[in-house]
């Protein structure tokens, strides 16, 4: 009697996303909206002191904020190594922006950059972008304790990584400057000692310890000392006002709208992807995560239109950061 053949899986409605698009661009916006989702939630948990934490030194952690980019390599490289002996994977993804710009006005050329790689190097660049999904996935760096859902030997290494220097700054001073003020820490840093008040009340709301610097703290001291009503309003305002954070609608349109800022391009056609498309593929990924059929992200516009409207209302916050480095 012969066998029967196995029933072949049946593909979920995310698997399906895409199938017709190039692996590394449905790999690239998957990635961001892995990120959307990921963001409301970890913030909340950052600003309730949930984030594990490890002691910088003082000299070494105010050191960070003159990298501007460095805590990208270090988070990186720490979880997949480097692609190549000196070469961060964060040189990578720079540069793919930078063909992805040229290729804005020559959609063929980015067909042309994917089809010139062979399958190893579309598996390996997919297989990475899934540790970083699941990464973010991993409820640990959302404040919460969840056993399992990673390999010990995974965890391990994540652990190591997000609890160095470099981790630390990233998920308490990298993330939530992106997006409470679309800057990143260095450029407020900068500004911090120049004597730019708003840029101290900033940043100090989201690391206190800037007030530790000596150039900083001069200024916020003087301050102090000749104006302790203007000190209290600014300074003291900053250090026990509750931060506004953004709330599961906003951070997803925040992501997208960095995204979609990034390329420069009203409907991201340099990736091929559509906004119906983009907004279909939030439904997808609601429907995986719920488990339920039919499923909908009902934290962002129902309609296609509105979804474009407000992905392009953020893009346009987003056009002064990247008119700065890119």
């Amino acid at each position: 009697m012969a066998k029967k053949k196995p029933r072949r899986k049946k593909k979920t409605r995310l698997e399906k996303w895409g199938e017709e698009k190039n692996d590394l661009t449905v790999l690239t916006v998957r990635n961001a909206v892995a990120v959307a989702d990921w963001l409301s939630d970890f913030l909340k948990a950052w600003d309730k002191g949930k984030i594990p934490c490890e002691f910088v030194p003082l000299g070494k952690w105010l050191e960070l904020y003159e990298t501007p980019f460095g805590p990208f390599s270090g988070v990186i490289d720490g979880l997949f190594g480097q692609p190549v002996e000196g070469v961060s994977y964060v040189d990578v993804w720079a540069n793919g922006v930078k063909l992805l710009k040229r290729a804005q006005e020559q959609p063929e050329v980015y067909a042309r950059l994917v089809a010139r790689l062979d399958d190893d190097e579309k598996q390996e660049a997919i297989s990475i972008g899934r540790e970083f999904v699941r990464a973010l996935h991993d409820e640990r760096l959302a404040g919460f304790d969840v056993e399992g859902s990673i390999k010990d030997s995974e965890m391990e290494v994540m652990n190591e990584t997000f609890l160095g220097a470099d981790g630390q700054f990233l998920l308490r001073v990298f993330v939530p400057c992106m997006a409470l003020s679309r800057e990143t820490p260095g450029e407020l840093f900068r500004k911090c000692r120049e004597g730019d008040l708003p840029s101290i009340q900033k940043l100090s709301s989201i690391d206190p310890e800037i007030l530790k610097d000596e150039v900083i703290g001069d200024i916020t001291g003087r301050l102090r000392v000749r104006s302790p009503g203007q000190y209290r309003r600014t300074i003291g305002r900053a250090q026990s006002a509750p931060l506004k954070l953004p709330g599961q609608r906003e951070a997803k349109l925040l992501v997208i709208g960095c995204l979609d800022g990034m390329l420069n391009r009203p409907e991201a056609k340099a990736l091929g992807i559509t906004m119906p498309e983009m907004r279909d593929l939030f439904d997808a990924y609601m429907e995986t995560k719920s488990g339920h059929k039919g499923a909908r992200d009902r934290n962002l516009p129902d309609t296609y239109d509105g979804f474009r409207r407000a992905v392009h209302r953020e893009a346009e916050k987003w056009k002064p950061f990247f008119d700065r480095v890119m």
